[in-house]
């Protein structure tokens, strides 16, 4: 499954616009789940971020697939995407690729640090 260019909730974005429909990748989910042919889920993200609510719920679906999941990030995973990226049991961000995780409110320092691992994994220590 491929999760590329904005996530698109609950606005319509223009037409030129790369984007990924949520309403689009939830009935792709619940297939994943349910169908018994399909051993697994891989998510392939480059995206810029999008609309937060969207992106929580789409996260929210991937994180409760009991079969197994891994995202891999090539180009960018910014902004919802992060926990786009980390809703999967093992997560890949290739090492050309940015993640991008912005505060709220801009009125302090911000530090920004390189990746220098390329495996998140919740079931490592």
């Amino acid at each position: 499954m491929t999760i590329i260019g904005q996530i698109e909730g609950h606005t319509v974005l223009p037409p030129q616009t790369k984007s990924t429909k949520y309403e689009h990748i939830f009935p792709q989910l619940v297939n994943v789940e349910e169908n018994p042919n399909i051993k697994g889920l891989l998510v392939i993200l480059n995206t810029v971020g999008g609309d937060v609510e969207a992106g929580l719920a789409i996260a929210e679906m991937i994180n409760s697939i009991t079969k197994p999941t891994v995202s891999l990030v090539v180009g960018g995973g910014h902004s919802i995407g992060v926990p786009l990226a980390v809703a999967t049991k093992y997560s890949f961000i290739s090492p050309t690729a940015t993640m991008i995780i912005h505060p709220i409110r801009m009125n302090g320092l911000v530090i920004g640090v390189p990746l220098n691992f390329c495996l998140f994994s919740k079931d490592a220590g």
